[in-house]
């Protein structure tokens, strides 16, 4: 251990914080971790340890400003004063009295530095970046897959704060630490196609590699690309089976659902976002339709017995003629048909309502129109009726490419165009093309299913889902279907072994039951306004201002078993984010071009 200077006596010390006077030499600075040893009265040793939180330079025995030019010049004594405030973080033996003024300061490196953090304590760890002093960072993985505590919430201003960065160093990590339980992971890629590149080496790493090798070396990780990665992507067109990805060509999987699927799921839900809490006419009528269409499902399901061809389709039951009479059931092949469907059923039922002389003249055909539309809507009137197919028919537009008939799937099961968050360890589904609308409806209808099937298989795998933008999907006002299944992950998941990263510019925007209970969590480069909000008072006030003249690359980690937040770095991917850097090995025939060119 390297001495570096001595608890001062002309401030008050206290087992929490004290301040220490750094001796001419030696070079202290923010985040430097220290150590303490103090003798008690009876012979007892106590060890505190602790991080340095504040410096300062001063001249001791000067008066005026001017002063200053002075004693640099050698005409005035003075002497240069450097000083730093250390929060303690841990103290051993656990006796609880403050240091005495000159017990010496020590550099806390090797064991010293993993007590004064509590690395030691950590059954299971998992490296979370670089402390300052290039030494390892780590944390407690128990408070991350569920154990002791689940989820991550990473903040900080958007291109600056490396938030989807750090999401995926996190998720390298772990996916290649952790020996204990099996671990799979859903990241849903929402700005270009940045993440479709994650199986390939990144080119500027490979050419800077004797400089970033290292870090990875430091922490235990292999400086590699992920592997065994499944990329996901929506179809470029409505009845289309080529997914819409403009970079990547090859290993790319769409996704879909059957109309029949969005039937008895309920999806329906996740096309209407945005509102208030999940009352009143609209929000009845949604759940109505719901129930009508998870009803269509089930009568096609039995009658599936005697029409063996209507296996895996969609068939609506409640047509009729314009003599009232029931007409032969009809195949749902799209949204579309639905939306015709509703036109009808909404323009006949109005008709009834407004001409007195119609409805007496088609008696039949009136009762049957009221009765269908009680199927379908309930007892609103028609002007909610019209309301919800307005947004249903805007809905419809951006998501019906992904809800098909049977007859796209070219014979195909279903389950082929399905994100199976077991068939690889990382699943990287793209939204990016989507409209906002669509999707809302994609994240909705995946955590949906995974969290029905983690509610019947249990804990084991852990699945980590990283979602960008929480704010969009789980805001502070509001309500959705969306946001009510983020909340359950949030306040269930632990449970169940889902685990949330989610990221966004402003947590003080997002819904504070999902913030509340993220048990680790990051700040990146945050703007001065965001940082006084409520949700970062974890971070004391000279944390706080560092979030805001952070660079990029360092956040400050917060984790339940550290009592002080670090301040960490983490180093660069060794996978590509984007097309123009993936590396690429030189072909046999370049090779043999490059030598005949150094031989000529």
């Amino acid at each position: 251990m390297r001495k570096v200077g001595f608890v001062v006596g002309n401030r008050p010390a206290n087992p929490l914080e004290f301040w220490i006077g750094i001796e001419k030499g030696n070079l202290v600075q923010l985040d430097d971790v220290v150590k303490v040893e103090s003798t008690l009265e009876d012979g007892t040793k106590v060890h505190f340890y602790g991080i340095v939180v504040e410096l300062y330079r001063y001249l001791e025995g000067v008066e005026f400003t001017f002063d200053s030019k002075d004693f640099v010049q050698g005409r005035l004594p003075a002497h240069l004063a450097y000083v730093a405030k250390v929060q303690v973080s841990r103290i051993l033996e656990d006796v609880f009295v403050p240091p005495f003024p000159g017990d010496p300061v020590y550099l806390a490196r090797g064991s010293d530095l993993e007590k004064a953090l509590y690395f030691d304590q950590m059954k299971t760890r998992i490296p979370a970046g670089l402390l300052r002093n290039g030494e390892p960072a780590f944390i407690n993985y128990h408070f991350l897959n569920g154990k002791d505590g689940a989820h991550v919430s990473i903040s900080g201003v958007s291109g600056v704060a490396s938030k989807t960065s750090y999401a995926l160093f996190l998720l390298h990590s772990i996916l290649n630490s952790v020996d204990e339980e099996r671990v799979s992971a859903v990241v849903f890629n929402v700005k270009g196609e940045d993440l479709f590149f994650l199986d390939k080496p990144n080119r500027i790493f490979k050419e800077r590699e004797e400089e970033f090798r290292p870090l990875y070396e430091r922490l235990g990780l292999p400086p590699e690309p992920f592997k065994g990665v499944e990329f996901f992507a929506p179809p470029e067109k409505e009845g289309s089976l080529v997914p819409a990805v403009e970079s990547r060509k090859e290993g790319v999987r769409t996704y879909l659902w059957t109309v029949r699927e969005f039937a008895e799921e309920g999806l329906i839900k996740f096309l209407f976002t945005e509102g208030e809490e999940g009352v009143g006419s609209f929000h009845y009528v949604v759940d109505k339709v719901a129930e009508r269409l998870k009803g269509l499902a089930e009568e096609t399901a039995e009658n599936e017995k005697n029409n063996p061809s209507w296996r895996g389709r969609l068939f609506n039951f409640d047509l009729y003629g314009d003599d009232g009479g029931d007409l032969p059931p009809q195949e749902v092949e799209s949204l579309w048909d639905l939306v015709r469907f509703m036109k009808k059923l909404i323009k006949d039922r109005r008709r009834c309502n407004a001409d007195k002389r119609f409805q007496r003249e088609n008696e039949d055909f009136c009762n049957k129109v009221g009765q269908v539309f009680e199927n379908w809507f309930g007892t609103v009137t028609v002007i909610h009726a019209y309301a919800f197919l307005r947004r249903f028919e805007h809905a419809v537009q951006h998501v019906s490419p992904m809800v098909v008939s049977p007859d796209v799937l070219d014979g195909e099961s279903p389950d082929r165009f399905k994100v199976d968050w077991r068939g690889a360890p990382l699943s990287v589904v793209g939204i990016n093309r989507l409209h906002t609308v669509a999707q809302m409806f994609v994240v909705g209808a995946i955590l949906k299913k995974l969290f029905k099937e983690k509610e019947l298989i249990g804990r084991t795998p852990v699945v980590y889902v990283v979602l960008d933008e929480l704010n969009k999907y789980a805001p502070r006002g509001g309500w959705s279907p969306i946001k009510d299944i983020l909340l359950d992950i949030a306040e269930r998941g632990r449970s169940l072994g889902i685990i949330l990263i989610g990221a966004q510019q402003t947590a003080s925007e997002v819904e504070k039951r999902v913030v509340a209970n993220a048990a680790v969590k990051v700040a990146g480069r945050l703007d001065a306004a965001e940082v006084a909000a409520r949700e970062y008072d974890y971070l004391p006030q000279s944390y706080k201002q560092r979030a805001i003249i952070l660079k990029k690359g360092q956040l400050i980690l917060h984790q339940p078993d550290i009592p002080v937040p670090l301040v960490v770095s983490f180093p660069f991917p060794a996978w590509a984010t984007r097309k123009e850097e993936v590396y690429r090995e030189p072909r046999e025939e370049e090779l043999e071009e490059f030598d005949r060119f150094i031989s000529d």
